[in-house]
């Protein structure tokens, strides 16, 4: 039988190579702007890239987006998606 302290330590390294992973596609791209309001930030990385806007026309954005939240203890990753 796993301890509950086993089992809350695997599925903590579970998270993190999930994040690890997840993140490494970022790793050496440049980054092309950042921005934050109230509780989250952005960050937009890689290749700028021309995408529809909703309501017509087109704007340019990063083909990578990473938006953190947070709350008063700590960073929580909110999204990572790809602009395109």
């Amino acid at each position: 039988m796993v301890s509950k302290e086993r089992s809350i330590d695997v599925q903590q390294e579970t998270v993190r190579e999930r994040i690890e992973q997840t993140l490494r596609v970022l790793v050496g791209l440049p980054l092309r702007y950042m921005g934050r309001a109230v509780d989250m930030a952005w960050l937009g990385f890689g290749d700028m890239v021309e995408v529809p806007k909703r309501n017509g026309g087109t704007r340019w954005v990063a083909r990578h987006a990473l938006h953190l939240q947070c709350d008063d203890s700590h960073f929580v990753v909110f999204e990572d998606a790809e602009s395109d």
